[in-house]
């Protein structure tokens, strides 16, 4: 179950619809939390901080077709984690219950996604899956000890539609309703989001070859 706690004097008694609730509801779905009220600069600055890219910022250093390979990474990450702060259009959430002594809500929350914002978004999660689960980064890596831009160009110009192809298939894969319980006090209230993961795994599994 995922639990976050938002200090704001403003919401001392938080219900299910409040906005800041929901914004935090989808922030907290996402995995989002850390990036909001970033500039988009600022968004991709903290992305290549991060120590996961720590072997792109190392290969760029390698030669040109290095630096192209981390490049397309990269961008592919900062586009789709900049998308991710709109990809939701609209949400609404109606109280399943509600325990008067603590005042705890039990809520559920329906995302309407804006369509090309998910797909963008989903493009990522296809790439990091391909590179952890199908050799993704020891192919690049061969291509960058090769050097031969030419290569790499005929890879990324048929990679990368293949990997958008899979995140448009998968898009219907994605729960369209949460479960999440907030609770309210003075001065703070916890979201805590069901243990649901945000895919339909079978959906994923048989949507997802890349092929």
């Amino acid at each position: 179950m995922s639990v976050f706690v938002v200090s704001t004097p403003a919401f001392s008694q938080p219900t299910c619809d409040d906005a800041a609730v929901l914004q935090q509801v989808v922030a907290t779905y996402f995995g989002l939390s850390e990036y909001r009220g970033m500039t988009d600069a600022k968004i991709r600055e903290r992305i290549i901080a991060a120590p996961e890219m720590q072997h792109w910022k190392d290969l760029a250093k390698e030669n040109q077709v290095g630096e192209a390979i981390a490049d397309w990474v990269i961008n592919i990450d900062v586009e789709a984690t900049i998308s991710a702060q709109h990809l939701v259009r609209n949400t609404t959430a109606i109280p399943i219950s509600y325990e008067p002594n603590s005042k705890l809500y039990k809520c559920q929350a329906t995302l309407e996604f804006h369509n090309e914002k998910l797909i963008s978004y989903l493009t990522l999660a296809t790439l990091n899956s391909w590179l952890q689960l199908q050799n993704g980064i020891r192919d690049l890596d061969m291509g960058v000890s090769m050097n031969e831009m030419g290569k790499w160009q005929a890879v990324e110009h048929s990679l990368s539609p293949r990997l958008r192809q899979i995140a448009e298939r998968i898009a219907s894969c994605v729960r369209k309703r949460v479960t999440f319980t907030v609770q309210p006090s003075k001065s703070d209230f916890t979201i805590a989001l069901d243990s649901m993961p945000a895919y339909d795994q079978d959906c994923v599994m048989r949507s997802s070859t890349l092929r």
